[in-house]
């Protein structure tokens, strides 16, 4: 978590344990009054370093927009596939 100089959240992520090697990282995601100042690049990069010394060899995340791509991307991540979603009318 990233925390401002009164105390507030200003930011965060999670990542679930590794499991053989392989972790997701998820919900990186900067409060508005804080963004485009380097804190999602820093807690992607702090959860991604955390994995490695507990094991990871292969932190993964989905990027939500070209916006998050290019962050994930400027710390290594690279897109190995797309995710189609899907749901059925009713």
């Amino acid at each position: 978590m990233a925390v401002a100089a009164d105390g507030t959240c200003a930011g965060g992520g999670l990542a679930v344990a590794p499991h053989d090697g392989v972790s997701e990282l998820a919900g990186i995601a900067v409060r508005p009054a804080f963004r485009r100042r380097g804190l999602a690049a820093a807690i992607t990069a702090g959860i991604t370093a955390r994995l490695h010394a507990a094991g990871a060899d292969v932190p993964w995340l989905e990027a939500t927009g070209p916006d998050s791509g290019r962050i994930y991307e400027r710390l290594g991540y690279r897109a190995a596939g797309e995710r189609l979603y899907l749901a059925l009318a009713g």
